[in-house]
């Protein structure tokens, strides 16, 4: 398997050019594995789109198993060493998350200080 003339691909596997697009999740165990953890194979399949980039119409263009093996084979071990290697961007990425859903509460919090407010005054008006 051989990638390029870019990053962005495509990838080669015996001879044929695909276009690659994976979706990795964390698991419990904190590894990145193709798909969700309890999900099925069809939508594990989901998580790994492949399309052969010469294919002459859209029937041809689906990939072998085999294809769809060595990717996943081969990529999978890469995502997880650099997850290991770099564990700031994920801990930046949970510090985000969680600044965003505090932001989100103190929202939630003004506006039913709002609410309160004007059911006070309809109250008072009464």
């Amino acid at each position: 398997m051989t990638g390029g003339p870019t990053a962005c691909g495509p990838l080669t596997i015996r001879g044929v050019a695909y276009g690659v697009s994976i979706h990795y999740y964390r698991q419990p165990d904190g590894s990145f594995d193709i798909g969700q953890t309890g999900d099925d194979t069809y939508k594990q399949r989901d998580s790994l789109y492949m399309s052969r980039l010469n294919a002459k119409n859209y029937a041809a263009s689906y990939p072998s198993e085999s294809a769809r093996r060595k990717v996943a084979e081969t990529i999978t071990p890469l995502v997880n060493a650099w997850a290991t290697q770099n564990p700031e961007v994920f801990a930046s990425a949970e510090r985000e998350r969680r600044e965003r859903e505090r932001e989100q509460a103190a929202q939630a919090v003004r506006k039913a200080e709002q609410v309160l407010l004007e059911a006070q005054d309809k109250l008072r008006a009464l």
